[in-house]
């Protein structure tokens, strides 16, 4: 498989493929949003659901996108595609690996620094008196959780970024698809990173715009942006990986 470098604007470019596409033809995907919104809202046996199923569903959106970019319409029914086609589903839900042993993984890490700070700095504080040592300790621990805790979710999201449309529309094993977007993001660091601060911008203002509106908002929210984040990710891997159609532009070998 082949990669190349891209720019660090093109992140905002994905962003804007990803809208001018929706807007093309809205429906079916806001409706396939609607629906993911609705799964994540469900107590517990929703958020366990999603992520499980989470690639796998968008998988279905980029099979969507990827019909409607060459000139076949999206219909709501390719959410479900992986479900439908002989040997896909499998491949597809092998990617929920990386997220849920990121999950298992920083659990372990919060119990681990956050509990034992807090045990040390209590007995700290017991034997100094002094309360501040109890909220500087956990304070220091925290902080140390929260960067390891980024770390974690950006290596987990670059192995499933590419990987995701790689096995849905290109039939690559879901192992070496994530081998193969580790060393893509690893060579596109800039234009990931400027295309997750840009999607942070967007889920920012529409939050506040929609905040006014507290669960009916959180849902609008989501149905907007997975879709659009989804299908810009599609975007990603089209012009890191070329087109299937087409010979890809100059190449890394990987």
């Amino acid at each position: 498989m082949v990669f190349r470098r891209v720019e660090a604007d093109r992140g905002i470019v994905w962003l804007r493929q990803s809208f001018e596409l929706i807007r093309s033809n809205p429906g079916p995907f806001l409706l396939m949003g609607l629906v993911l919104a609705v799964l994540t809202m469900i107590p517990l046996l929703g958020f366990l659901a999603f992520a499980v199923f989470a690639q796998t569903l968008y998988g279905g959106i980029m099979f969507a996108a990827d019909r409607q970019r060459r000139g076949e319409p999206a219909e709501f029914e390719h959410l479900f595609t992986a479900f439908r086609q002989p040997g896909k589903l499998p491949k597809m839900l092998a990617l929920c690996l990386p997220g849920l042993a990121a999950g298992v993984l920083l659990t372990i890490l919060a119990a681990w620094m956050l509990g034992g700070a807090l045990l040390a700095g209590g007995l700290g504080s017991v034997a100094t008196d002094q309360p501040e040592a109890l909220a500087l300790s956990l304070g220091t621990s925290g902080l140390v959780f929260v960067v390891i805790a980024l770390a974690v979710g950006l290596l987990a999201y670059a192995a499933v970024f590419f990987a995701t449309p790689n096995v849905m529309l290109r039939e690559a094993a879901p192992l070496e698809a994530i081998k193969q977007s580790l060393m893509a993001c690893r060579d596109n660091l800039a234009a990931l990173l400027m295309f997750l601060l840009a999607v942070f911008v967007i889920s920012f203002l529409l939050s506040l715009v929609l905040s006014w509106i507290p669960l009916l908002g959180s849902m609008l929210l989501i149905t907007v942006l997975l879709p659009w984040v989804t299908i810009a990710v599609y975007f990603a891997h089209r012009d890191v990986f070329g087109d299937a159609a087409n010979a890809p532009p100059p190449q890394i070998e990987v």
